[in-house]
């Protein structure tokens, strides 16, 4: 019952989805494709990271699962709940 009502709430909403998505690339940690620099900062409007170095935009689904997909991040999400995520 407290799963179907954890689903509910966080994959219905698309923005949580994908803030959760990016906290898990954070702890996995983001480089540049460009220049491989780890030092990245998070551009909230475009919902991508950019290097600090040479400013080379990367997605939030470069480098993941999801890279390819089309699909949005609340299928993800189900999939792969967060609590699965951290222990991973």
């Amino acid at each position: 019952m407290q799963a179907q009502l954890f689903l509910e709430k966080t994959c219905t909403n698309n923005v949580l989805a994908i803030e959760a998505f990016k906290l898990y690339r954070l702890s996995m940690g983001v480089s540049c494709k460009k220049c491989g620099h780890t030092n990245q900062y998070w551009m909230a409007s475009k919902n991508q990271f950019q290097c600090k170095k040479c400013r080379f935009r990367t997605t939030i689904r470069s480098g993941s699962v999801m890279e390819s997909s089309k699909l949005p991040f609340t299928l993800f999400h189900i999939l792969f709940p967060p609590y699965i995520l951290v222990t991973l």
